[in-house]
């Protein structure tokens, strides 16, 4: 059994893990900066953003004083449409929309890496017994829209290089 996770190795096969843009060592979760009037979007997407970051094991997150680079992002718009199928006239489906913008600055250069990049994303929820929207169906759209968001901006810091 040992022979066989040897084989790998000995053949020159290595896995290639994503790593940060310019060299750079270390990560820091800067400001979420909320301007959509919808409470708590900047604290929940914050948290968001660290734990989805923390899982990656080759990166190393750190205060913005002792981080190489520090993400911050910026949300501007936020919508909830509710959408009532005609067909059958009576489910009810939630589509959330969020748009904002990222920027990964360089604290070594003091430059730009990623400077105010658009973000958007949306998420649509069906539920088929509800007629109204309640604080359940409300965050459960928030936390998949806020998840696939910080899944993009995850994506372009180690794809935009």
């Amino acid at each position: 059994m040992a022979l066989l996770a040897a084989a790998p190795a000995a053949c020159g096969y290595r896995q290639d893990v994503p790593r940060l843009p310019a060299g750079a060592a270390s990560l820091a979760v800067g400001q979420v900066n909320n301007l959509t009037g919808t409470g708590e979007l900047d604290v929940r997407l914050r948290a968001v953003l660290k734990q989805r970051l923390g899982r990656r094991a080759h990166l190393r997150l750190r205060p913005e004083e002792t981080a190489d680079l520090v993400l911050t992002v910026e949300l501007t718009e936020f919508t909830i449409r509710r959408v009532l199928d005609p067909a059958i006239d009576r489910e009810r489906s939630f589509s959330f929309r969020i748009v904002g913008s990222m920027r990964l600055m360089d604290m070594r250069s003091g430059g730009a890496l990623i400077p105010a990049q658009v973000v958007r994303s949306g998420v649509t929820l069906h539920h088929p017994s509800s007629r109204i929207e309640t604080p359940a169906i409300r965050d459960e759209g928030i936390a998949d829209l806020l998840d696939d968001f910080a899944a993009q901006v995850e994506r372009r810091i180690f794809l935009f290089f």
